[in-house]
């Protein structure tokens, strides 16, 4: 990739670069998110998050707009602002309700840094244009949703000393241009997260330093290393049935011609996340008549959110069978994930 030269490049504090490399894989982000996966865990103040923004917007990094989101649908177009269980037992700053993005210069300067060492995700970070980014309003509730849900699986896989490193992307196209997907150029996935675990990482020295999310680097894993990967959907409730048909058979095909593991080195499971249970039905009718047999679990924003390990850990139910309940990590029950975050 290429971008334009520059002389010199200011120098930014650690938290300003993780913000930086946050935003460009989420797109968009409420204040909140930044604080609670950012400044938050490391004791700063609400003061320096906010010195820090601003700097950076005057820097001409990031983007911003007023969030101007319906509080009476706080639930669902506001999430976020409780990630983790720090959020239950501290204020959530909201005084500056921005919504938060990465500018095409704030993404030359992380080039510039050599701070992104895998050409993939470097490459996956998404901008918009300082003066004008436009965004959509008729569907950012839909983009905070998948943020939202993203920093949740963040937050509380960060917690575990097996954690080695942690892949997002919204807005990811699992298909090269001319293959089958749902969209006739590839299938578009709401946003993909990945997280690498090695068992091989010690309990004291593997913990993780607050404030530092650890990326992925482009390293290929080692022969005991392994991927836990998910698709996230948001559904809003307004596609026709027979799209959501459409997108059970391309994750049926993907799913059993091993797409997904020859691209990802490991498995996929689909996570709808929707506004409201009888949504959920239907999304499971039309799931089950499409990959009957298939793997693909659904929940609501309050049901994908545990009140203490975040979404990592909601309850969610399996799309082939609605009665029937399943975590996101199967490896692990609850308590033996609880044993690992000690």
């Amino acid at each position: 990739m290429s971008f334009p030269s520059v002389l010199t490049t200011p120098d930014l504090s650690d938290q300003s670069v993780a913000v930086l490399r946050l935003l460009g894989r989420l797109e968009y982000a409420l204040t909140p998110y930044i604080w609670s996966l950012l400044y938050a865990p490391v004791g700063l103040s609400e003061k320096t998050m906010y010195r820090q923004l601003n700097a950076l917007y005057d820097l001409g990094y990031v983007w911003r707009i007023k969030a101007n989101l319906n509080p009476r649908t706080r639930n669902t177009s506001r999430p976020g602002e409780r990630v983790g269980k720090e959020e239950r037992e501290t204020k959530t700053p909201l005084k500056s309700p921005h919504v938060w993005g990465l500018t095409p210069e704030g993404k030359n300067f992380l080039w510039l840094q050599e701070v992104e060492p895998d050409e993939k995700s470097l490459e996956g970070l998404k901008t918009r244009d300082r003066r004008a980014p436009k965004v959509p309003l008729a569907t950012l509730t839909h983009d905070l949703q998948a943020a939202w849900w993203c920093c949740g699986v963040i937050r509380e896989a960060m917690n575990c000393y097996l954690l080695d490193s942690i892949y997002v992307q919204v807005e990811y196209i699992s298909l090269t241009r001319g293959q089958r997907g749902d969209d006739g150029m590839g299938q578009r996935i709401d946003a993909l997260v990945g997280l690498r675990f090695d068992p091989d990482r010690d309990p004291q020295k593997g913990r993780h330093t607050p404030g530092v999310i650890p990326w992925y680097d482009g390293f290929p894993r080692t022969e005991r290393q392994w991927w836990e990967w998910f698709a996230l959907e948001v559904d809003r409730g307004t596609e026709a049935l027979k799209v959501l048909l459409g997108k059970a058979t391309v994750y049926r095909d993907m799913s059993e011609s091993d797409v997904y593991r020859s691209q990802l080195d490991g498995d996929l499971l689909p996570v709808f996340l929707v506004p409201a249970r009888r949504r959920a039905g239907q999304i499971a009718r039309e799931w089950q008549d499409a990959w009957p047999t298939g793997k693909g679990v659904i929940a609501t924003p309050q049901q994908a959110e545990h009140p203490e390990h975040g979404t990592l850990w909601g309850e969610y139910n399996l799309l082939r069978d609605g009665k029937v309940k399943r975590p996101l990590l199967q490896k692990w029950t609850l308590e033996e994930w609880r044993g690992l975050c000690q």
